[in-house]
């Protein structure tokens, strides 16, 4: 009998958790994921990737280590991917779980398609501030924007110093970031937190393991080991 009283009551409490989430906005009611892609000026979207394109053979952008990395390249360009697969046709696209949507309506999430870290990295810094400013201006603009202040708009700011100047402005949006360190006074209190803001991993600066480096330390691994990683950059 207390069993199933007890039984009962978590049954309950099943329920109201449920119906929580379901009257919670920010939970996801249906999957696919829907997405509506904004279509921003060229200013900052394609003119952006034909400066990088004419330009990355002089900004090889050595890193501290001595690794001839790219950053744009390989380490903070999660929203050229990211973008690129989303405006792609659908028989080409990679991310099944994410469907576009062509009416604001339908949408769950806005994407805005600004690359934030190209700005950064190769245009003079007053420059990039001024288009930072115009970005901003154009997105908070937007119907969607002032509907929900933000909260259902994406941000790639996959670099701790690209859209610094404006942050403040965008605090309530979902970011995707490289960590969430604030030791390094990358981010002001407030402005990241996991309960709305998504951490995508880059490439590291290492050199990959090849045939030769498999075969010469197969023989001496007696333990295989993962590092979790933590919120703090670099750790």
């Amino acid at each position: 009998m207390i069993d199933h009283d007890v039984r009962r009551l978590d049954e309950r409490k099943f329920v109201k958790e449920m119906e929580w989430l379901r009257g919670d906005p920010y939970y996801p009611m249906s999957m696919p994921v829907r997405v509506y892609v904004y279509e921003m000026p060229s200013k900052f979207t394609y003119d952006l990737l034909w400066l990088f394109r004419n330009t990355y053979r002089e900004t090889s952008n050595i890193t501290s280590n001595g690794s001839p990395v790219h950053r744009l390249i390989e380490q903070h360009s999660i929203d050229y991917w990211l973008w690129a697969d989303l405006i792609a046709p659908e028989s080409e696209r990679l991310l099944k779980n994410v469907v576009r949507v062509v009416k604001q309506e339908e949408a769950d999430l806005f994407y805005v398609p600004f690359f934030t870290t190209i700005s950064f990295f190769l245009l003079e810094k007053q420059q990039c501030k001024a288009l930072y400013r115009e970005a901003l201006k154009w997105v908070t603009d937007q119907p969607a924007w002032k509907r929900s202040e933000g909260r259902d708009h994406i941000f790639p700011i996959h670099h701790p110093w690209s859209f610094k100047s404006v942050r403040r402005y965008v605090k309530n949006a979902i970011w995707l970031l490289p960590d969430m360190d604030s030791t390094g006074n990358w981010y002001k209190p407030g402005q990241v937190s996991l309960e709305k803001d998504v951490i995508l991993p880059y490439v590291p600066n290492v050199d990959l393991c090849d045939a030769k480096c498999l075969l010469e330390s197969e023989s001496k691994r007696t333990t295989l080991l993962f590092f979790r990683g933590r919120l703090k950059r670099n750790a």
